[in-house]
């Protein structure tokens, strides 16, 4: 889709800001925490705000407008999923990240086809997460596909 890649939504930024800012998204109060303390040590990553449901992040989107959304499948009321495809269809939506404990091949197909942008496993791949972060606020990351 021309002008969805997380390069091209990035580059929407205002140019005063200094850091990509970043809406965390997890039933999860440790693991909220977990990532917003690994977030803090990046240079060029703000954590904008943190919600634990679907209701909760959809205002703080719509309040916010953060660059990055990181989003867990399993939340209360409406899944990840679900929300993934609400934010999507805005195209002037942030990069979505899902970062999930669900990682099966059904999961990750799901959320592709939803538009994810990128799929992490929080079991294995919690370093890929912080990397892809890091390479998304210095303007270097290029989505494959």
């Amino acid at each position: 889709m021309p002008g969805r890649t997380p390069s091209a939504i990035l580059s929407r930024m205002s140019a005063e800001r200094c850091a990509v800012r970043v809406l965390l998204v997890d039933d999860s109060v440790a693991v909220r925490e977990r990532i917003a303390s690994l977030l803090s040590t990046v240079p060029g990553v703000e954590v904008a705000g943190q919600a634990g449901d679907a209701s909760s992040a959809k205002a703080l989107l719509q309040a916010g407008r953060p660059d990055i959304l990181v989003l867990d499948i399993d939340l209360p009321g409406e899944s990840g999923i679900e929300l993934l495809r609400t934010v999507k269809s805005d195209a002037a939506g942030p990069v979505v990240i899902m970062f999930t404990s669900y990682a099966h091949s059904q999961f990750r197909r799901a959320c592709a086809e939803a538009g994810a942008d990128y799929f992490f496993d929080k079991s294995a791949e919690s370093d890929q997460l912080v990397d892809t972060l890091q390479r998304l606020a210095a303007g270097v990351e290029r989505k494959e596909g």
